[in-house]
């Protein structure tokens, strides 16, 4: 049995989160534990009420929810009664056995779990201390369970079969699903198993399953408050149907609780940063003279993902690498220059017509001035081949224009003349 604590500022989200699963046909209320009277905890909207009264008699502490999600193995036997003394059980163990709490079973994943919602409030107002509260209280009592109720220990279940591509989730395509419980799931997945450093770099994986984290436009009132909105892609990549706001969610998915995650992950992906950059040169040394498409392809089948970066005008500013074998993503920039959009382009070494496709080309007045250059060496040539220069094998122009063209690819170290070494006096 595995047990994941969360803790947070409202104690109506997690119940309404748990509520909306009941809707949804997904979830199935088993009870409500320490309620006054037989009835309150059957009505959805007494549930809910009870709980935050409670956490009114304390309105200074700002954390007053306790959202508990106990899992166990696909190979344990849970009845109804049992999954409830397992809850009350373990909610004893923790400290929040007089606590009221609500029990919800999710039908909505391959393993049995339970969702437990609580608040730390007691009667009296005073608060229930959640330091340390994992380590010292929730894991022993996880262990205390296994073994009174013989359920599968959390170190002996059987592994699952692991993936170097993407997490097991489909990209949402908008009116084939319901948008919000969508999203929900693929954050909870991204935002837990992935490392990343900026919203960007975030964007870059949930884009692969249609999804994008969008601030609002600079100077809007969304991007002021720094607000956070999540909306589904069409397959042009252009945002569709109404935006989800991040406060919806009982997970920490706000633009604050991203970037809480920042640092610790900065440390987590440089353990495998070596690797990502020595399969990108891999790739670079086996075929070069490659497209950049064809690069990217190859990329893709070692799981792998390059995400391109384009400005308004559609011209290639960037990469990032979505390495899904490690999950682990990183901007191009931050592996190193030679591995941002510029470079990787000269380093696959295409031709101006490739280069032209990522709007790497030259301006319209270089372009004229180079073409006016050759029109004028045409000319010359054609001028002087009709004076019969250029069809003499003795003409000295012929001959000199040779003699620079050939000097003019000879290496400068094949240039220097060689020192002529001296020989050694006899002394015999």
């Amino acid at each position: 049995m595995v047990a994941i604590l969360n803790n947070g500022s409202s104690i109506a989200r997690p119940v309404q989160y748990n509520e909306n699963k009941l809707k949804e046909g997904t979830a199935v209320f088993l009870s409500a534990v320490n309620y006054p009277g037989n009835s309150t905890g059957d009505s959805p909207d007494l549930r809910k009420k009870y709980l935050v009264k409670i956490t009114g008699l304390n309105p200074r502490k700002k954390i007053n929810s306790v959202h508990v999600s106990l899992n166990f193995s696909p190979d344990d036997t849970l009845e109804k009664d049992r999954l409830i003394q397992i809850s009350k059980e373990y909610m004893k163990g923790i400290g929040f056995g007089e606590q009221p709490f609500l029990i919800y079973q999710h039908l909505d994943a391959g393993h049995p779990h339970l969702h437990l919602v609580t608040t730390n409030i007691q009667l009296d107002g005073k608060a229930i201390s959640l330091h340390y509260l994992v380590n010292l209280k929730s894991i022993p009592t996880c262990k205390a369970i296994e073994n009174r109720f013989g359920l599968v220990k959390a170190g002996e279940q059987k592994p699952a079969v692991s993936s170097t591509k993407r997490v097991d989730l489909s990209p949402l395509e908008y009116g084939n699903s319901e948008m919000r419980k969508g999203i929900g799931n693929i954050l909870q997945s991204i935002l837990k198993n992935y490392s990343y450093t900026s919203l960007e770099e975030l964007n870059a994986v949930l884009k692969g399953y249609n999804v994008v984290a969008d601030r609002g436009k600079e100077g809007s009132m969304l991007y002021e408050r720094r607000g956070l909105c999540f909306r589904i892609l069409n397959k042009k990549g252009q945002k569709i149907g109404t935006p989800i706001k991040s406060s919806l969610f009982h997970f920490k998915a706000t633009l604050a609780g991203i970037e809480s995650r920042f640092a610790e992950n900065e440390k987590a992906r440089k353990f495998h940063e070596s690797a990502l950059k020595s399969t990108i040169d891999l790739t670079l040394f086996k075929s070069p003279n490659l497209r950049i498409e064809d690069w990217i392809q190859r990329l893709d089948k070692q799981g792998v993902v390059v995400v391109k970066i384009e400005n308004q005008e559609g011209r290639l500013v960037g990469l990032t690498y979505v390495d899904h074998r490690t999950k682990c993503v990183f901007n191009g920039s931050s592996l190193g220059k030679d591995y941002i959009a510029k470079a990787l382009v000269a380093r696959l070494g295409m031709e101006p017509n490739q280069m032209n496709q990522l709007e790497y080309s030259r301006t319209a007045i270089d372009f004229s001035e180079e073409k006016a250059r050759a029109s004028e060496q045409k000319n010359t040539s054609d001028t002087l081949e009709k004076k019969g220069y250029l069809m003499n094998p003795d003409n000295p122009l012929l001959t000199v224009s040779k003699l620079e063209e050939s000097s003019s690819n000879i290496p400068l170290e094949w240039k220097k003349r060689k020192r002529r070494k001296k020989k050694g006096i006899s002394t015999s």
